[in-house]
């Protein structure tokens, strides 16, 4: 799933480290599909661009465990 994950950022040229920022954390739910779903999430996340919005910056994936 992680490779699939990194394939998705890389195609988006979106794999920049970012420090010194205040970011806003989601944690997901266990997924009962594939990582599809998450791989949605992100890119639905990503491509949102509103001043309410927090700008996606990263992800972290252990085991079963998803965070935006």
């Amino acid at each position: 799933m992680d490779d699939m994950i990194e394939e998705f950022l890389q195609s988006q040229n979106n794999l920049v480290p970012i420090s010194g920022h205040h970011v806003a954390i989601k944690l997901l739910g266990k997924s009962k599909g594939n990582c599809q779903d998450f791989i949605n999430e992100v890119a639905s996340i990503g491509i949102i661009h509103h001043a309410n919005v927090a700008k996606l910056i990263g992800f972290c994936v252990e085991g079963s465990k998803q965070a935006l």
